[in-house]
């Protein structure tokens, strides 16, 4: 195949045993592409900075080797800088090939493509010439210091609960799989307190009172495992929404549905689906957003629908 590909490394990955296995994880890189050029990331949001070059400078396909946060980086890498509100509307160019390579703390996008996260077998999907036009989230949303940002997600952008947990989890040192987000879970459930939030779902009101989390989902899985929006497609063109209201004895007792998505059946849950959802806070109390892993702002917020956005490639 001729195209020009370059791979993005993030070697602190997965708790840097991605750049203690590089050396043996290229073989497989090897095997499978042939040709190629590597960058590795030096510092948070680099992986963005290489992308964007990468696009700019004439790539056609970009290879991400990291977790959750490296991919959301790349995303936003897609788009063009904009240095009031950090990222352009529009993509560079939608024909660019996005590859994942599974080798973070959650993997939770690449999950929905059942990729692999051990040995060379990591990179048996890059050369194909299979590829899916794939939807993308754009955020606009409240920064720490008040200023109102723009940040791409691939994945979920929620809020709530998951925001706090998101939170502690970064303060710690990452760990790879679902334990540390386990654990992350029920240190924030204890501090945690159901905020206020109003949600309009394409201008049309959904909800408005306490809630626990909220997540706009481009695809079902988030948290480690956690199926939170199993009828998500990141290729339909819109953002599905789903709300937990509060925990009961019910959802106490049946908190495995949340890995199996059966829980959307619960009264206490809300769901919806369209192209631009629209969260406001009703209280001073911070309500702190996720997005796609890492934990950048706050509510207010509005999550909107970039379709066929890049191109994605399939196992």
């Amino acid at each position: 195949m001729n195209m020009r590909s370059m791979v993005i490394v993030n070697p602190n990955s997965g708790g840097g045993a991605t750049g203690r296995a590089w050396t043996g994880l290229r073989r497989g890189l090897e095997t499978t592409l042939g040709c190629w050029d590597e960058v590795f990331t030096q510092a948070p949001n680099h992986a963005t900075a290489l992308a964007r070059n990468a696009i700019n400078t004439g790539y056609d396909q970009l290879i991400v080797v990291g977790g959750d946060g490296t991919l959301n980086e790349v995303v936003n890498g897609l788009f063009p800088e904009d240095k009031e509100m950090g990222i352009g509307t529009e993509p560079i160019r939608r024909d660019v090939r996005l590859a994942v390579v599974r080798r973070g703390t959650g993997g939770d996008f690449a999950r929905n493509l059942a990729l692999p996260n051990k040995g060379i077998k990591v990179f048996a999907h890059v050369a194909s010439s299979q590829t899916i036009s794939t939807d993308l989230g754009l955020c606009l949303f409240q920064s720490p210091s008040g200023k109102v940002c723009r940040r791409a997600f691939i994945n979920i952008a929620s809020f709530g609960l998951s925001g706090l947990v998101d939170q502690k989890l970064n303060f710690g040192r990452k760990r790879a799989g679902s334990l540390s987000y386990a654990g992350a879970i029920i240190s924030a459930l204890y501090s945690y307190k159901r905020q206020l939030v109003r949600v309009l779902v394409d201008n049309k009101p959904l909800y408005e009172g306490r809630l626990l989390l909220g997540a706009v989902a481009n695809a079902p899985y988030f948290g480690g495992g956690i199926k939170i929006a199993p009828d998500a497609d990141y290729s339909d063109g819109r953002l599905n929404i789903v709300l937990l209201v509060h925990i009961g004895q019910r959802e106490v007792m049946n908190s495995w549905s949340i890995y199996s998505g059966q829980h959307i059946h619960w009264d206490s849950v809300r769901v919806a689906r369209g192209e631009s959802i629209e969260v406001s806070a009703l209280e001073s109390t911070e309500c702190l957003l996720d997005i796609d892993g890492e934990q950048p702002g706050m509510l207010g917020a509005t999550m909107s629908v970039v379709p066929d956005a890049v191109q994605l490639v399939l196992p």
